[in-house]
């Protein structure tokens, strides 16, 4: 009597050899999850739920501004599951079914874990380890923010939490120095530079010079104007009334100057407020990223002046799409993506003085625009693409598992 061939099941299919835990779906992430993918193909993204809420975050900005669609899709091209556990005790049960599935050659490589200040997050990082999983970790700080006592727990913690870990993961060279300075060893270090899906935002010339067209007239905005262009939420750490009062700095002495201020936030109305009085200068509330991407091939600047980017990923997407960034010495990107006077402009904190210096310098030089506007988007494509961040994190994986 022949036998019957077994019927294949899902219990019988081996996990992924990386697991990858993460919030919820985020624009800049999804793209190096899905080159991940074509890397390694048994890689499987798992998000605590669909969206955030700023409530559960110590910095609270989530909730400061509207939860918008960003209009792209945020879970294509990767295997993923969200698992909406509000309940610790079953969150516990489902990562360890993750972990420590039935067969022991079917346990995954290692965990990537992105960040650590979710309940979450700590049980996922207990798990890994009464399971022997190694963990591979990515976060995106560059210094103990945040109030006296705050920084002083983590003074403490945080050096003994990263020795935890099998690899980190890291983002630019401030996010480096900050692991080192807590005592990483440089070995389980692994040197990645923070990115975007430069593809989206670098549009054919005709395709971008018809959205240049169609972004300055829905503004009204003359073709040979130069503008400045402000992107993210409306709250204190960005500082949005920076770049209004840059503007204001240079309203007079340069009339070709326009900017504009997207975003939604708590200080919106206030802006709007202080816009109406003030010429050249246009608030256009919260827009989705193909609209953003539009509004970059319009734009000839852009102002990041807030009080601290961990890194300032605006500022990749920017250069992608040819302009130039001004940025804080306090963003994530500035000495880093951003080269004073080789890829872009850096202000000293809450000088918008000498932001408006160097960018009249920018309006009366246009050769000089154009100059670091390609060294720019030169050094973004060959040194901040998706690729190379999945292909660090494939690398790490591979160190755990020697």
């Amino acid at each position: 009597m022949r036998a019957q061939p077994k019927e294949s099941s899902k219990e019988e299919l081996s996990p992924p050899k990386l697991v990858i835990f993460d919030t919820h779906p985020i624009q800049y992430r999804s793209p190096v999850f899905a080159a991940l993918n074509r890397l390694a193909p048994a890689t499987q993204v798992y998000f605590f739920s669909d969206t955030f809420s700023g409530k559960r975050w110590w910095f609270r900005e989530f909730d400061k501004s509207p939860r918008d669609s960003f209009n792209i899709p945020l879970k294509k091209g990767f295997t993923n599951k969200t698992l909406r556990y509000s309940n610790p005790f079953v969150f516990w049960i489902a990562v360890r079914k993750i972990l420590c599935p039935g067969r022991k050659q079917d346990r995954p490589t290692a965990a990537l874990i992105y960040g650590y200040y979710l309940w979450e997050h700590w049980l996922i990082w207990l798990q890994c380890k009464l399971s022997g999983t190694p963990i591979l970790f990515v976060g995106e700080t560059f210094s103990l923010q945040g109030d006296r006592w705050r920084g002083a727990i983590k003074r403490f913690i945080l050096p003994i939490l990263f020795r935890t870990f099998s690899q980190i993961i890291t983002i630019g060279k401030k996010n480096r120095r900050h692991y080192e300075s807590l005592g990483v060893s440089k070995k389980r270090l692994t040197e990645a530079h923070y990115c975007v899906d430069g593809a989206f935002f670098e549009l054919e010339t005709a395709v971008a010079e018809r959205a240049r067209h169609q972004m300055r007239e829905r503004y009204q905005i003359p073709c040979d104007a130069f503008v400045m262009l402000f992107v993210g939420r409306l709250f204190d750490r960005k500082r949005p009334e920076d770049a209004l009062e840059i503007h204001r700095l240079l309203c007079s002495s340069h009339p070709s100057l326009h900017t504009l201020i997207v975003g939604a936030g708590e200080l919106e109305s206030h802006l709007r407020e202080a816009a109406s009085h003030t010429p050249r200068l246009t608030l256009t509330g919260f827009l989705d990223q193909r609209t953003i991407r539009d509004l970059y091939c319009a734009a000839d600047c852009l102002i990041v002046p807030s009080q601290f980017e961990t890194w300032g990923l605006v500022v990749n997407e920017a250069m992608h799409a040819g302009i130039v960034p001004v940025v804080t010495d306090t963003c994530g990107v500035a000495g880093d993506l951003v080269v004073a006077g080789e890829t872009g402009v850096i202000f000293k904190l809450g000088e918008p003085e000498s932001a408006a210096r160097q960018i009249a310098g920018l309006i009366d030089n246009p050769r000089l625009l154009r100059s670091m506007a390609n060294a720019g988007k030169k050094l973004v494509n060959q040194e901040f693409s998706v690729d190379q961040f999945a292909e660090a994190i494939l690398g790490a994986l591979q160190r755990t598992s020697r």
